[in-house]
């Protein structure tokens, strides 16, 4: 099992450090690694956990930058999905 995948076990069960802590290690490797398009979905996981534990500008933060490289790759399936999540923020 990868760190993305601990993390989305981790904040189904309400663990939201825990979850944080696994989508960092899973981000940091992406990272490194030139993986921008695994980046871009931690992103936008990171932006639903800071949603989930009320941090509306923080959640904010991860889906803008989710979404500019979704934007910058074409990723209109994404691209849709990560709208959405910033729509919901503000209401």
């Amino acid at each position: 099992m990868s760190y993305h995948q601990l993390g989305i076990v981790a904040q189904l069960a309400d663990d939201l450090p825990g979850a944080r802590e696994w989508y960092l290690k899973s981000l940091e490797i992406k990272e490194r690694r030139g993986n921008e398009g695994g980046a871009a979905l931690t992103y936008a996981l990171l932006g639903t956990l800071e949603h989930a534990a009320g941090d509306g500008p923080a959640a904010k933060q991860w889906f803008e930058k989710a979404l500019s490289i979704f934007e910058k790759r074409g990723d209109k399936v994404n691209i849709a999905k990560v709208k959405a999540l910033l729509d919901s923020l503000v209401k």
